[in-house]
């Protein structure tokens, strides 16, 4: 059986590593390479893992890659543009535990362990969804979207592109939240949050 090497573009989100190692000790079809990254300060190693280079390393090769740059927007969006200019192909990292038969899931998708996906789901590619996150029914998830740990994301949601939903907060029932909003840690989310908002606290206090 051919393996399908693939490597992770950026060191700084660490959290990825054990996941890896669970689908790659299920899944035999797939071989980790290690990482590759632009900063020219960066070790040879990592966690063990190799460092092969900057992402040019990918130009023309029939390598697979995941996308860990930065957990917001613009800076996501941006090392994504690059991969992809260089051919690189993306590649879904999804914990073994997770049940994704009744969703439908863009690629370059992440998805953590202990990670509850209800029926009829949406996620948009390029999307990291962190452990312990709840996402209900009917929900719907934009493109470079990254939900962290904790967070609860109840029936009939609505969430855009590019947003950011901080650790433990609550979505409540058929709110939604435009493009390029972060929801910060805790906060309670209700009704519609307008595009470009930073939310927090409470009942999602607007700062800007």
């Amino acid at each position: 059986m051919k393996k399908k090497n693939f490597v992770i573009a950026g060191v700084g989100f660490g959290d990825i590593l054990p996941l890896i190692e669970s689908i790659v000790e299920l899944d035999q079809s797939l071989n980790f390479l290690g990482f590759v990254d632009d900063n020219k300060n960066k070790k040879i190693n990592f966690k063990n893992y190799k460092i092969l280079g900057s992402w040019k390393f990918l130009k023309n090769r029939n390598i697979y890659v995941f996308n860990t740059v930065a957990k917001d927007y613009l800076s996501r969006l941006k090392a994504y543009r690059k991969l992809k200019s260089y051919g690189c192909k993306f590649l879904n990292i999804i914990h073994p535990s997770i049940n994704t038969d009744y969703s439908k899931i863009g690629i370059g998708v992440c998805i953590f362990n202990n990670v509850f996906i209800g029926t009829n789901v949406s996620i948009g590619s390029q999307t990291i969804i962190h452990s312990f996150s709840s996402i209900g029914h009917d929900v719907s998830i934009g493109k470079n979207c990254f939900i962290a740990p904790g967070a609860k994301i109840l029936g009939g949601v609505k969430i855009k592109d590019n947003v950011f939903i901080g650790a433990n907060a609550v979505c409540l029932p058929r709110s939604e939240i435009n493009s390029r909003s972060t929801i910060g840690a805790g906060t309670t989310v209700t009704g519609i949050i307008k595009p470009g908002s930073t939310v927090f606290s409470g009942l999602g206090k607007k700062i800007n």
